[in-house]
This record gives structure tokens, C-alpha cells and sequence, in this order.
């Protein structure tokens, strides 16, 4: 009989931890609907990744910070199939970088704050059913395009490879509808050049892992 009991606390204590502990899940580029990358020297496209001989490719994503080339990538994660009612205790985007130049830049992450889609372009942030623009250019108004603070500052060093950045705050504020989920926009903060897998070739790289927990 004692033995009996002990195997039902024993079952009924792993089923508590179970409960309790938290669920990490891993999203990538792959669940996303909305990617897309802009250049101010191509303002009408919507994956400006690499300008090349032959005009833009899609299997290198390149961020530009330079007096001719300002680039930007912009990344939507969905959320909705985290269940109610849970309390987010940790979320990291991840991204892998293959090049860079001698200047090392640093890489910049902010909340996009305006809806964006269908068009969208260094001028636009859609153009269907309707046209909509970017209140400036490159969706650089701060506190109107992208949010004031940045969520995260990655500097660039000898080591190539994959890196993150703790973004917990803002899927939170995202997961409890604080602010519309409008994604990311990634620029390069200093002046330079980075290269990335891009989501079309390489599809899996850009990563976002989230931790939750019942409240």
C-alpha cells in the first residue's frame, strides 16, 4: 500500500513540473508572412538584398549603412499560436552573418511601429489596396516608423557566425497587445556593410526562440 502511494506522488509530482515549467518553442523566417528588404537606392523594390551586375539577387540579404546605400531588413514573427493567458519569460532572435567589412558596424534591432505589407519599399509601407508612405523615407521617423529606444545593439567582431539578442520586452508587450505585432526593422547603426543568410536561400537562419510558462 505505501509503495502504491509513493508511485501516485511520484506521478503526481512529475505532472506538477511538468505544468510548471516553462515551453520553449523556436519560430524561423520560415513561419513568417511578412520579409522584406529595403534600399534607398532602389526605392521601389521589396528584397533590394545584393546589387550585383545582372541587378538584385535573392541569396544574399546585405545591410548597407553608407553615404550612397542605406539598406534595412524587416521581419515579422506571428504569435498568435502561443496559448492564452501565459507569461513569457524569455525570447531571442537569432541571425547568422557571413561578411562584413573592415568597419565593423554595429547592428541594430527596433520595433517597426506602423502596419506594413503588400509594396512594401524604402518610400512605401504598402502600396496595395492602397498606397501608404513611410512618414519618412526608409521607415527612419523614430517614435513614428520605428520605436524611440532600440530593442538591441549587436557590435560585429572578428567571429562570424551565428549571434542574438534578448528581445523578451517586446514579445511580451506584442503577446499582450500593448502594441500592434509590426515586427522588427535590422539596420546597421554605424557606417559599414554586413552580409546575412538571407530567408530565400537559407531559409531557417533568422530565428526567434520563445520561452513561456503558466502565470
Amino acid at each position: 500500500m505505501k509503495q502504491h502511494r509513493l508511485i501516485l506522488i511520484l506521478v503526481f509530482t512529475l505532472l506538477a513540473s511538468s505544468v510548471l515549467s516553462g515551453r520553449t518553442f523556436e519560430l524561423t523566417d520560415e513561419n513568417c508572412v511578412r520579409i522584406a528588404v529595403i534600399a534607398s537606392d532602389a526605392p521601389r523594390l521589396s528584397w533590394a538584398g545584393l546589387h550585383g551586375r545582372s541587378g538584385y539577387t535573392t541569396n544574399v540579404l546585405a545591410l548597407y549603412n553608407t553615404d550612397s546605400r542605406k539598406t534595412a531588413f524587416l521581419i515579422a514573427f506571428p504569435l498568435d499560436h502561443i496559448p492564452d493567458d501565459k507569461r513569457i519569460t524569455s525570447a531571442t532572435l537569432s541571425m547568422y552573418c557571413v561578411l562584413w567589412g573592415q568597419d565593423k558596424p554595429r547592428v541594430e534591432v527596433r520595433r517597426i511601429i506602423g502596419d506594413w505589407g503588400d509594396g512594401v519599399c524604402h518610400l512605401y509601407r504598402r502600396t496595395h489596396p492602397e498606397k501608404v508612405k513611410w512618414t519618412k523615407p526608409g521607415a527612419t521617423g523614430i517614435g513614428t516608423d520605428r520605436a524611440r529606444r532600440a530593442t538591441g545593439l549587436v557590435q560585429l567582431s572578428e567571429e562570424l557566425g551565428e549571434f542574438s539578442l534578448n528581445v523578451t520586452e517586446d514579445v511580451e508587450l506584442w503577446y499582450w497587445r500593448g502594441v500592434p505585432n509590426n515586427g522588427w526593422i535590422v539596420t546597421l547603426e554605424t557606417k559599414g556593410e554586413a552580409r546575412f543568410y538571407s530567408p530565400t536561400h537559407e531559409p531557417g537562419t533568422w530565428k526567434l526562440d520563445v520561452t513561456y510558462e503558466p502565470r
